[in-house]
């Protein structure tokens, strides 16, 4: 597993495996997630990023297979490297019934950004790639990950 601590130091806010959920929040003040950052970290559930990020390098969250949330507060899209959100977590959808029965392997990561900045997401580059799974949130709160609401700053 990469070790977030040598690339943001003090900045990983809450990195934190428990009941085999990871959750890391970086505290305001990061610019960027460098490149391949968190690649293949399996344990990964989900990311907060602050509005600060204004650069994510390439397949920085590639391949972390149980990541299903990424949190972003931008208004304006962060630019995006290549594969950045490449095999993150699915589930399988099964339709029909006995031999009939379909099974299709969907993507169930999903991107959360502020409602005001829903469309530019989906237009950006890079992000675009992404459009089916661009959610808004209400900037004013941002689901707390023990049950609570966190506030954004």
């Amino acid at each position: 597993a990469p070790s977030a601590s040598a690339d943001f130091g003090a900045a990983v806010v809450e990195n934190t495996y428990e009941q085999g959920l990871g959750v890391i929040e970086f505290a305001t003040g990061i610019t960027k997630v460098g490149e391949v950052a968190f690649q293949n970290l399996g344990t990964l559930v989900s990311v907060v990023l602050p509005a600060e990020v204004t650069e994510i390098g390439a397949a920085a969250f590639k391949d972390c297979s149980a990541l299903k949330s990424v949190y972003l507060s931008s208004l304006t899209p962060a630019t995006l490297g290549a594969e950045v959100f490449e095999g993150n977590a699915t589930e399988t959808v099964v339709e029909g019934e006995g031999e009939t029965a379909t099974e299709t392997t969907v993507v169930a990561r999903y991107i959360y950004v502020p409602n005001a900045a829903v469309a530019a997401y989906k237009a950006a580059e890079g992000w675009s790639a992404y459009a089916d799974y661009i959610k808004g949130y209400d900037q004013e709160t941002l689901p707390g990950f023990t049950g609570g609401e966190g506030v954004l700053e």
